[in-house]
């Protein structure tokens, strides 16, 4: 029980704090996610062993590569807890995590292939796997904030996340 509730305590502070730049750059029509020395960047290169093995964005890591082909989404589910980012093991992203990507997807796609990474998909057909909620089948699309309940046996891209501790 003690794990469940840190665990879902973490998760909502990733969510309040991902919330509160979602609504800077909404209030403020400018991005917060400029480089100068003055500004927040809230997407950090993500390091083990002096490599750079992800993306962080608040409290979310992006493996630098989506896996090498599509899969179902029980498959996808398997394939995510075989990867690790560092010392971190993976997971699917999870539903409702879509809306926050849209404000710094631009950036985040550069910061992948700026670290040898693979953008991003950025077509309205081309979703990713994720968990919702009682083990739910969503894809979501990191570009457009779009998501929906599918089938579990449709294939869909499959991008591995973890969490880290900021």
């Amino acid at each position: 029980m003690k794990k469940f509730l840190l665990g879902f305590a973490s998760g909502v502070g990733a969510t309040l704090a991902t919330w509160r730049i979602a609504q800077q750059y909404q209030s403020n029509k400018t991005s917060p996610f400029c480089l100068d020395e003055n500004s927040y960047n809230p997407l950090q290169p993500y390091c083990y062993d002096g490599k750079v093995v992800g993306i962080k964005f608040s409290n979310v890591v992006f493996a630098l590569h989506d896996a090498p082909c599509k899969f179902d989404y029980n498959a996808a589910r398997r394939y995510c807890k075989t990867q690790y980012i560092g010392n971190k093991k993976c997971c699917l992203p999870k539903a409702n995590m879509e809306m926050y990507i849209p404000q710094v997807f631009k950036e985040l796609n550069a910061m992948l292939v700026k670290f040898g990474g693979e953008p991003l998909k950025t077509q309205k057909n081309e979703g990713y796997w994720a968990d919702g909620a009682g083990g739910l089948a969503w894809i979501i699309d990191f570009n457009t904030g779009d998501s929906d309940y599918y089938n579990q046996d449709e294939k869909a891209y499959v991008r591995p996340i973890t969490f880290a501790k900021d």
